[in-house]
């Protein structure tokens, strides 16, 4: 029955949209947040990253946030393995941020250093953390930035600033309706509900 339901989801969510780059986002999002477990996240993740075929800078970096996901699924070993590797093709591609999506990787990058372990484990850094948070407070208005920003400031005990960005993604995300934001959408009120407890 497990291999049927892959299969079939293969099929109907993953396939269809792997030659149109404006789909990737919502690859991601309906692996995210699809209601699927850890196990079928894995499996689909391995999966869009093997068929997705990148076309443009953009293409390049939901597919870096789909390895960047999966790293928190994955086993510790492996997943301390390759964060070094995703966060360097993150700095390649983020030389310079123009777009929403620029801005949002940027806080994703930031994230990665704030949740890593540190040296000699892994590449955490609480300079580094702050360094990318910086960069994309440029655009902390924006709700996909404003999520990262939070979840780094949880990470670096700074409550008050995450739950002042919780409530700028709260707000913002509150008017769309896509997988992607609704998903993240829980996540801040979790984040902001856990904060005020």
């Amino acid at each position: 029955m497990y291999q049927i339901k892959k299969c079939f989801m293969l099929m109907f969510i993953i396939i269809p949209f792997i030659s149109y780059a404006s789909c990737f986002k919502d690859i991601w999002g309906s692996i995210k947040y699809g209601g699927l477990t850890e196990e079928e996240q894995l499996f689909y993740w391995s999966e869009f990253l093997q068929e997705a075929q990148p076309i443009t800078k953009e293409d390049r970096l939901w597919l870096l946030m789909a390895r960047a996901t999966r790293l928190n699924i994955e086993p510790k070993k492996q997943a301390l393995k390759e964060i070094t590797d995703v966060v360097y093709e993150f700095e390649l591609e983020l030389a310079s941020l123009e777009t929403p999506l620029e801005y949002a990787c940027a806080g994703l990058v930031g994230l990665m250093y704030a949740k890593a372990p540190v040296w000699p484990k892994s590449i955490g850094s609480r300079i580094k953390a702050e360094a990318w948070m910086n960069k994309a407070k440029v655009q902390y208005d924006n709700p996909h930035v404003a999520f990262y920003l939070a979840f780094i400031a949880q990470q670096l005990g700074e409550i008050n600033d995450a739950i002042y960005y919780a409530d700028i993604g709260i707000q913002g995300l509150g008017q769309e309706c896509s997988a992607l934001a609704q998903g993240r959408l829980k996540d801040l009120k979790s984040l902001r509900a856990s904060m005020n407890a």
